[in-house]
């Protein structure tokens, strides 16, 4: 096997979990258009807590805090448990949510949105939320990072499938960002969208 073989077999791996990543994207940005359109319902708060996430950066080691939360709800009289604050929230171990906390710490019922089509899939804050622009941008480099890996042969012009195929996933990552980057609310807003109907 020559070496452009080589590379080729090498960078397969991460081919795949790039379009694994595309996918990813594109599902959890369809399923927070379609939030918007998901029926409100009263939830009751069971458990909340706050996850510590240890993380290191240029001036050492700190923590990001996380809301976790519990709730139930009912429809046509069964009972359902729900734990997403928003669309990809427990996908995000980036941002720093303890303000969530703040807002919801007595909580006793909430206001939350239950997809129709399945009443188990449900948030607390509907549309597009910087969880799935971290998605889309960590894509986005990941396929760039193939490409920038991929060395051709010299005065070999040619795109092998490995490249062509990063160039897609990597065009699509950014039309999805363009997509979703006017109508994404960051932390803020999501704890403004929060709906306490009573406290404890």
């Amino acid at each position: 096997m020559n070496s452009k073989g080589c590379i080729i077999l090498f960078l397969t791996p991460f081919l795949l979990v790039g379009i694994g990543l595309i996918v990813i994207s594109i599902y959890y940005s369809n399923l927070a258009f379609q939030s918007k359109s998901w029926t409100p319902i009263e939830a009751t708060v069971k458990t909340i807590e706050v996850n510590s996430i240890k993380k290191s950066g240029k001036n050492g080691n700190y923590n990001k805090e996380k809301t976790i939360i519990l709730y139930e709800y009912s429809i046509d009289k069964k009972g359902y448990k729900g734990d997403e604050i928003c669309v990809g929230y427990n996908l995000n171990t980036v941002e720093d949510y303890s303000s969530i906390y703040d807002k919801i710490n007595n909580a006793d019922k909430i206001k939350v949105f239950v997809n129709p089509n399945n009443f188990s899939q449900s948030v607390m804050v509907t549309g597009l939320t910087n969880n799935i622009l971290i998605i889309i941008l960590f894509t986005l480099f990941w396929n760039l990072f193939l490409i920038a890996a991929y060395k051709k042969k010299p005065n070999d012009n040619s795109f092998s499938p490995i490249l062509s195929v990063a160039l897609i996933l990597a065009l699509i990552s950014m039309l999805c960002i363009f997509a979703v980057a006017k109508g994404n609310i960051n932390i803020n807003d999501i704890v403004e969208n929060i709906v306490v109907l009573n406290h404890k």
